[in-house]
């Protein structure tokens, strides 16, 4: 499963978007490490988009609140 940008994924199918969430904060609000969040969503992103059937993912969103959108493609034949 491969993370690209946008316009790295000119050429390729869209299949659509997903949207992946988690706690980005541990108890009494403190933050959880940026990266790590990004990191852990990154992985939800791939497995949901490889659920439906993609093959490459692309940020769609900034993350907020421990949420981002993925947009889905199919580039592999």
């Amino acid at each position: 499963m491969r993370v690209v940008s946008v316009s790295e994924a000119q050429g390729c199918k869209s299949i659509g978007q997903t949207q992946v969430s988690l706690r980005d904060y541990i108890l009494d609000g403190m933050k959880r490490d940026a990266r790590k969040v990004a990191r852990e969503l990154t992985i939800l992103g791939r497995n949901s988009a490889a659920e439906m059937g993609g093959d490459t993912i692309s940020p769609a969103s900034e993350i907020i609140k421990g949420n981002q959108t993925f947009d889905v493609y199919k580039c592999m034949p």
